[in-house]
Formats: structure tokens, C-alpha cells, sequence
């Protein structure tokens, strides 16, 4: 699969331990055209380039986000390739039953050293317009209603023709704040060099970045930074660093060009980044941030 959708997946199943979702009933993406219905004691939210649903009284999450593949073979050979990434190994167990409107699987593997089995189902309508949705759950939990709780979002989809265009270049500040208040904001980099000598004497290492930014619905923020390097060889060392810049206020305000994320730390620093959206994503100065639940008590 795209490395988009392996990142979503990772950051998923590490940063969504609790799910705060409120949304039930219909969802509708007019300016796409598609619209699907969430399971009765279930719910659901947006976040970042996906949608996601979870139930207070039933184990497992939902994942639903748009197929990006240009044609029907593509996506079959995506699918056909798993998920595989430095946190997730996730393969095809079996074939792909493949219709004209609809293709399913079965994937188990591990991510994050969690042991999961998931059911796919790809929906894509006459005109090529894809969704695919994911069933996950711990391995042990895997059954017939994971199987069942997808079929029947999948059985709710339903194509239309988009009732305006969308714009993924437009970003207002109305926009911005809407996305990002009471949320955190979530900035990876990882690399991954493997010992490739063949006999397990060779250099290998990486290294392993992020950066958080906390949107309190309060005004209030926190700021995390933490590093990870791995030179690898036998007499190596590896260097951790982490920084915190404690709590400030922040706001975003219109911009000459595009809105602002402004950062006021509370020693008098004022940190400020354009914010701009493209297809669902979230963006700080060009880089891309995973928006994901926010820690605010």
C-alpha cells in the first residue's frame, strides 16, 4: 500500500487508544459524492485524511478513507501487497475475492507488536470513485462480527454525483480552527537502514523524530519533541533526546497568504506557521501533521 495509508494505520493503532468520537447515523460527503451510514451503538470522527469509528460496548475500530488508485488493477495490486512499515506488518491471508464493484480480504499480522487480524472491503462506483473500509480487532477477538460490522457499512455506501466540486486548495481560517481546536497535531520522520552484509556484522540504524503540538479548546498548547538515533553496529551508541516546552497560548489569525498557527510560549518566544489543507491533510509550513485526538483536562 501507499506509505499515506501505512502512516495512517500506524498512527491509528498508537496515538487512538481512546476514541473521542460523538458522530452517529448518516455521513455524507456531498462534495464527493458518497455517503455511509455507522453501525447502531457505534461511533464515529473525522481524522486527518480518514474516518474513523469505534464503540464504547464492543471491541475493534472501523478505518474508512478513499482509495487513491487510478484503476481497478491498481488497487488490486495494492492490495495484494499488505501493509508493511517499520510499525506495521499487516499481510493478505488467502486471495482477494474480487467483484465488479467490490473487492475483500483478510489481513492478520502485527502492528506495534499487536497482534491483529482485520477484514477489507474496497467499494468503488461505476464512475471510479473508491472507499475502503477496515475492520480491525486483537487477533484473539477476530470473528464473524468483525467480518459483519463491515459488510454492513460497505451495504450503507452510497455513490452520487458530487453536489460541488471540492476545493482542495481553499483553507480558511474559519476552517483551520474548526480542524485543529481541542486536537493534537502530529508531525513523524523515520528512517530505516537494515544490515544488508548478510551475516549480521554490517552496519545498520535510523533514526526516529517527532513533533506534538497540543490544541487545547482552552487556548492553551503543549509542545513536545523527541529524537531517536541508532548508529547500529555491535559497539554503537544510541543518543535519545527529548524536549518539552511547556504551556503557552495559541490562535490562528488570517494571514497575508494563508492562515497562521500562532505560538506564544509562556517565556515571551512567539513561534508562528502557515496552516494550509490539501485532500484532507493538514499542513505547517509545507510539512504534513497528522491531526489526531487531543490530551486537554
Amino acid at each position: 500500500m501507499k506509505t499515506l495509508i501505512i502512516a495512517s494505520l500506524i498512527l491509528f493503532f498508537i496515538m487512538s487508544n481512546k476514541l473521542n468520537a460523538q458522530q452517529t447515523g448518516i455521513v455524507s460527503y456531498p462534495e464527493y459524492g458518497l455517503q455511509f451510514s455507522i453501525p447502531e451503538n457505534w461511533m464515529g470522527k473525522e481524522a486527518d485524511d480518514m474516518y474513523i469509528m469505534g464503540s464504547n460496548i464492543e471491541a475493534g475500530r472501523m478505518v474508512l478513507f478513499f482509495s487513491e488508485a487510478e484503476s481497478q488493477n491498481q488497487l488490486i495490486q495494492q492490495l495484494k501487497g499488505g501493509f508493511h512499515d517499520q510499525a506495521v506488518q499487516l499481510n493478505l491471508k488467502g486471495a482477494l475475492n474480487v467483484g465488479t464493484e467490490q473487492i475483500t480480504g483478510m489481513y492478520e499480522g502485527l502492528v506495534s507488536g499487536q497482534s491483529i487480524k482485520a477484514f477489507l472491503i474496497s467499494k468503488r462506483s461505476k464512475e471510479g470513485k473508491g472507499l475502503i473500509i477496515v475492520s480491525l480487532i486483537e487477533r484473539a477477538l477476530y470473528g464473524q462480527k468483525t467480518i459483519q460490522l463491515a459488510k454492513k457499512v460497505a451495504n450503507s455506501v452510497q455513490f452520487f454525483h458530487p453536489i460541488q466540486p471540492a476545493d482542495p486548495h481553499k483553507t480558511s481560517t474559519a476552517q483551520c480552527i474548526e480542524r485543529v481546536n481541542g486536537n493534537k497535531l502530529v508531525w513523524v520522520d523515520y528512517y530505516n537502514s537494515p544490515d544488508r552484509s548478510g551475516n549480521g556484522s554490517g552496519l545498520s540504524g535510523g533514526y526516529d523524530l517527532k513533533k506534538e503540538i497540543n490544541l487545547c479548546a482552552s487556548s492553551v498548547f503543549t509542545y513536545f519533541g523527541s529524537s531517536f538515533v541508532n548508529v547500529g553496529s555491535e559497539n554503537a551508541s544510541v543518543f535519545q533526546d527529548h524536549q518539552a516546552k511547556g504551556h503557552g497560548n495559541w490562535k490562528i489569525v488570517e494571514g497575508e497568504k494563508y492562515p497562521l498557527l500562532i505560538l506564544t510560549y509562556h517565556d515571551g518566544n512567539v513561534q508562528q506557521m502557515a496552516i494550509t489543507m490539501k485532500d484532507g491533510k493538514t499542513f505547517l509550513d509545507g510539512e504534513r501533521y497528522y491531526v489526531v485526538d487531543g490530551e486537554c483536562y
